[in-house]
Formats: C-alpha cells, sequence, structure tokens
C-alpha cells in the first residue's frame, strides 16, 4: 500500500510512503494529524452477505515517524449494517463518519454513522 502527500498547488507528488500490508485485505482508510489509520476490511460478516458486523482500526502509520503500529481488534471498533462504503474524518467537528450499505430493506439504503473521536497527546 502507498500514501502519497500532493501539493495543492500544482498537485505534484511531495513524499511518498509504502507500507507492507495487502491493499486486498484491508477496507477505508482516513488521515488525522498525519498518521494514517487503516480499516480491516469494507466487508460486513461472511463476505458482506450476512446482517451487522464491528470493523476496526487494524494498522495505523505515522508520517512524520515511519512507525507503524498492528492494533488489536478490540482496540478501536466501531458497527456497519452490511458494506462500508466511505469513512472520512472532520477535524473541525472531530468526529468520524462513516456510511454503509444495508441489504435489510429493499432497495438498498445508505446508513450513515457518526463517532465522536478525542485524541490522547
Amino acid at each position: 500500500m502507498k500514501l502519497s502527500k500532493i501539493n495543492p498547488d500544482d498537485f505534484t507528488i511531495e513524499q511518498t510512503w509504502t507500507m507492507s500490508w495487502s491493499k486486498k485485505n484491508l477496507g477505508n482508510a482516513f488521515m488525522i494529524c498525519g498518521k494514517l489509520y487503516v480499516v480491516n476490511s469494507a466487508l460486513g460478516g461472511n463476505g458482506g452477505r450476512t446482517g451487522g458486523t464491528t470493523k476496526y482500526i487494524k494498522y495505523t502509520y505515522d508520517t512524520k515517524t515511519g512507525q507503524t503500529e498492528t492494533l488489536p481488534s478490540n482496540k478501536i471498533t466501531f458497527s456497519i449494517h452490511y458494506y462500508m462504503s466511505s469513512l472520512s474524518y472532520n477535524m473541525n467537528e472531530h468526529k468520524l463518519y462513516s456510511w454503509d450499505y444495508a441489504n435489510d430493506q429493499s432497495p438498498w439504503y445508505r446508513h450513515p454513522n457518526r463517532y465522536s473521536l478525542t485524541f490522547k497527546a
């Protein structure tokens, strides 16, 4: 997996970091203060074919120190209904927003989730 910092003025790549994680086993990711957080998978339980499941932050990568951390499955968790389609951090609200598709009604509908985050220095 690769992460690149892009210059907002001319869209050139300023720096690239390479992690040894296989993208095929990972889901969404988001950045907070130079740290990348990566979710274990976008799919729910049983390959996304069953109901709700708990997702968790599997890896973190600190772009300032180059340190990688593998987290236990119970450290930073959140629930989805079926398939996580989007994940985004709002730094002004200190909230993580996720959207997932739920298949318990027809047609599929998007289900928003909001998580308040507190970080220790």
